[in-house]
């Protein structure tokens, strides 16, 4: 009888280590899922992250290729400036010239 009770109490201990082995099973499927789940948002997101960063790269360098064409442009207009104001002195020396000379 003893054997017997032994045996009882030894398949109960199975039957419940069964049972929580069973309830751990579901618990890591639905943590398995959940991982699952969180890999693909963070694949779309880094997909969605590097394809933002292209646009902002390609952007960058769009803004600075337009800077540095601002700057060229800039700098004629200076030079042009320059000449503009040389070539005003030279009409207004000329203008005084002739009109020493008609008035001589």
């Amino acid at each position: 009888m003893k054997l017997l009770t032994q045996c009882n109490e030894n398949s109960f201990e199975v039957e419940k280590k069964l049972v929580d082995n069973c309830i751990l099973q579901e618990q890591l499927q639905i943590k398995c899922s959940e991982n699952e789940e969180l890999h693909s948002k963070e694949i779309k997101s880094n997909v969605q992250l590097s394809e933002e960063n292209s646009v902002l790269y390609f952007q960058n360098k769009k803004s600075t290729e337009e800077a540095s064409y601002a700057t060229e442009l800039t700098s004629l207009k200076n030079v042009l400036e320059k000449e503009v104001t040389k070539e005003r002195k030279n009409w207004k020396i000329r203008g005084f010239v002739e009109k020493i000379i008609l008035e001589a």
